[in-house]
């Protein structure tokens, strides 16, 4: 029993254990209620990754003493660093998730150091939100996972919360139907190249149909793919059918380069340079058509990897683009070190241009720092006549935005460039 039911690590009851209480709490009361827990150490694989082991075994020591003051024999850990507790009481579950975040409140002592954890916490009623533990344990799931993608630090599990995910299982099923039959749809918009005056340039999106004649967010089709392991198969075809694109249509629109868009999970798995310059090389393309974009998002995760696979293709011909330049950790100090031919400056800076000398300023000094180290710059978002005039003022040396145009799909870009446009600009 002890091997079946008890973390060997903690002694402290796992999964089974909790299928095991809740059918037998069930079984014996279905009236009675209870409200369900989920807490989840936030980012707490830096612990072992940046000290070791026996550190994140100490953090998660005193973790479990301090949730069983609370939860007593009642307190499971379901998964790595996420636990489980029931309670029986009547008080709000609000005020409960209050309680477990003072239990965790105070820092844990670990070796000579001292650590501030900060949690997130997931909630699910019995009966109200299911009636079975294995039905429990998905909305608590669900709710923890809506969380860390909302970056809430307390989510109960709702009707709406339950819609959402019933929408997201369906994005996923009509992504999977798309990918299968060749219907994801790969949109483009062009990039404004100020010197030649022309559109040399445009960047791939992917675009999924809704059913109802409209298309499910981007970011969030992306994100679900990357969630449910799709994100390199996503990846691959977008990639297949931009590349196919510019062999059929780039020379004659004027295009030179096509760019796409990786995520991390891309970048990170084995041979993943050699996997994309094969798929670059089977469409017939030259490398040097190609602009792989990655966000800083992706190269903070894993500085050392990301880069040695940005200097594989950028080695082999394949230009690189640092995206949402700008956003989070953006510093122009470690340009000169990245294998990247591009920045791409964020929305969130170009907007503010208008009104801040201080932002102009700033764009001035990126387009600066960026000719140093023979970068080209491009502007993102920009909208409006006037952003488009002092933005090109500050020297960068594409305009990406709705100024110019929209995403669209490959024949509406091919009416677009063919109709005159490029003569006109």
């Amino acid at each position: 029993e002890q091997l079946a039911y008890y973390d060997p690590m903690f002694q402290v009851g796992n999964r089974a254990k909790y299928l095991r209480d809740v059918n037998t709490l069930i079984s014996y009361d279905k009236r009675r209620k209870f409200s369900m827990f989920c807490i989840d150490i936030c980012s707490f694989s830096k612990y072992n990754e940046l000290f070791s082991v026996d550190i994140g075994d100490t953090i998660l020591r005193e973790v479990i003493l301090r949730l069983q003051c609370l939860f007593g024999d009642y307190l499971y850990r379901i998964n790595g660093d996420v636990f489980l507790g029931l309670l029986f009481v009547e008080t709000e579950a609000l005020e409960e998730a209050d309680r477990i975040r003072a239990l965790l409140r105070t820092p844990v002592n670990a070796g000579n150091m001292t650590f501030s954890l900060d949690v997130r916490i997931a909630i699910c009623r019995y009966p109200v939100h299911a009636e079975k533990p294995e039905a429990l344990l998905d909305c608590i799931q669900s709710a923890l996972r809506y969380a860390k993608e909302e970056g809430q630090e307390v989510t109960v599990y709702s009707e709406t919360l339950d819609e959402l995910i019933r929408t997201e299982a369906r994005i996923l099923q009509i992504l999977r139907d798309s990918l299968r039959q060749g219907t994801l749809e790969v949109w483009y918009q062009p990039l404004f190249h100020n010197r030649s005056g022309r559109f040399t340039s445009a960047e791939a999106l992917v675009r999924l149909p809704d059913g109802g004649g409209g298309y499910f967010p981007a970011d969030r089709v992306i994100s679900i793919a990357e969630r449910n392991g799709m994100v390199e198969q996503v990846g691959d075809y977008v990639l297949d059918r931009a590349c196919a694109f510019m062999v059929r249509q780039g020379q004659k629109l004027g295009l030179s380069r096509i760019g796409v868009n990786l995520s991390v999970q891309q970048i990170l798995v084995g041979n993943s340079a050699d996997h994309l310059m094969e798929r670059i090389a089977a469409s017939g393309l030259s490398p040097q058509a190609v602009t792989l974009e990655i966000t800083e998002s992706i190269l903070i995760q894993s500085m050392d990897n990301t880069v040695e696979v940005l200097l594989q293709l950028q080695q082999a011909g394949v230009h690189i683009a640092l995206d949402d330049f700008g956003v989070g950790y953006s510093s122009l100090n470690y340009l000169s070190s990245l294998p990247v031919n591009t920045i791409k400056i964020d929305r969130s800076l170009t907007r503010q241009v208008i009104d801040s000398p201080k932002q102009y300023a700033l764009l001035r000094s990126v387009v600066e720092m960026a000719e140093i180290n023979a970068l080209n710059v491009v502007a993102e978002g920009v909208e409006t006549a006037q952003e488009q005039k002092i933005i090109t003022e500050t020297g960068v040396d594409y305009i990406q935005g709705y100024y110019y145009a929209r995403p669209m799909p490959e024949a509406a870009l091919q009416e677009f460039l063919l109709n005159g446009v490029q003569k006109k600009i």
